[in-house]
């Protein structure tokens, strides 16, 4: 795949203005099964080129993507410049996920070592000696992390009586691991799981009411109508307060999507 990648890479860069089907054109790289999808391979190289910072979208045409090589101009760093980049990029991403579990930062520096293969090294670098870079502590037996300077324990924002539908890409889900420590449950994204195996639903969204992760929610609109279905990691909340954090919510959602 490597070796396609940079025959993809070469040819857009001799062709210019570049769609999906000119690819697909020159090249015989057939199909690959992914996400339980059969997908055309030379689309994938070229989604990975563009993710890894080497392609950009110059346009979109009838929503076809329409791809143009970015050439990179040679840099004449101090050989301690690329360490400096790969901890910049890595600060940002445990700033944003914080507090982090060992097994989670490790993950982060595995993505971004993808993202930015050629500063792999460094990120693994950074990895090796993440206890002097960032503050940490045992707690319950699990080693966590956070950015210097950070208190994970100070109170920064009162808790409300509002329920939230989070995102299955939201920061406070995003971390799986970390969700099933905070909250003693295990949330999937199962949208690409077969329907008749689907134990959540096709977009399960976790349902944050004050501190409680109580479970998800499918929404759906149905002739212009809000739909939802409900599911409980434990009992369902009985009593008002629930039922009105919940019918705001709704209504939220329902103007948001101007129904």
């Amino acid at each position: 795949m490597q070796a396609h990648a940079q025959e993809v890479l070469a040819f857009v860069r001799q062709h210019g203005s570049t769609y999906p089907k000119d690819v697909q054109a020159r090249f015989d790289h057939g199909r690959m099964k992914r996400w339980g999808a059969n997908l055309n391979v030379s689309n994938h190289l070229l989604e990975g080129l563009h993710y890894r910072g080497l392609l950009r979208v110059a346009r979109r045409e009838g929503g076809t993507r329409v791809y143009q090589t970015i050439e990179h101009p040679p840099r004449h760093d101090s050989p301690e410049a690329p360490l400096a980049r790969a901890g910049h990029l890595l600060d940002i991403l445990v700033q944003l996920y914080a507090p982090l579990p060992a097994a989670s930062l490790v993950y982060v520096c595995r993505l971004l070592s993808y993202g930015v293969p050629h500063l792999a090294a460094e990120v693994r670098q950074l990895q090796e000696h993440a206890k002097s870079r960032y503050a940490h502590a045992q707690v319950d037996g699990l080693l966590w992390f956070w950015p210097q300077g950070e208190n994970p324990w100070a109170v920064r924002h009162q808790v409300d009586d509002r329920l939230r539908f989070l995102a299955p890409f939201d920061p406070v889900v995003w971390d799986r691991r970390r969700f099933q420590l905070f909250w003693s449950w295990e949330y999937k994204l199962e949208a690409y799981v077969p329907a008749h195996k689907r134990r959540m639903g096709h977009y399960a969204m976790p349902m944050l009411w004050g501190e409680q992760m109580l479970g998800w929610a499918n929404l759906k609109v149905v002739d212009g109508r809000l739909q939802h279905e409900l599911g409980f990691a434990g009992l369902r909340p009985r009593g008002s307060a629930f039922q009105r954090a919940l019918g705001e919510a709704l209504q939220q959602m329902q103007e948001f999507l101007e129904l």
